[in-house]
């Protein structure tokens, strides 16, 4: 609606939905997570199911995107994206030839 009339008062409405609506989203969040916490135990008879899933909380996920070599390959290891990597600055940053202009 306040995309079409531009009103301020629709905005405000909006936003306030908005907002509404991130803070239902999160309460219900936060409750799933609650009750899954809650049902886990920290026992030898669950395979310490409680530590497990906990351990992810303090990890983040950290993920690299994959670079793709000059023979279609993919560069797996660290010292291939190194060079990789080298090799592409090298190829955009030549130095000038002096004759421009």
């Amino acid at each position: 609606v306040w995309h079409c009339g531009r009103h301020n008062e629709d905005k405000k409405a909006l936003n306030k939905a908005i907002v509404e609506l991130k803070e239902l989203i999160n309460n219900a969040k936060n409750a799933t997570l609650t009750l899954h916490l809650e049902s886990l135990t920290a026992t030898k008879s669950t395979n310490y199911s409680l530590w497990k899933a906990t351990s992810n909380f303090n990890q983040p996920k950290r993920t690299r995107p994959p670079l793709r070599l000059a023979d279609a390959k993919w560069a797996r290891t660290a010292q291939q994206r190194v060079d990789a990597f080298a090799n592409h600055l090298a190829e955009v940053f030549k130095p000038n030839d002096g004759t421009g202009c």
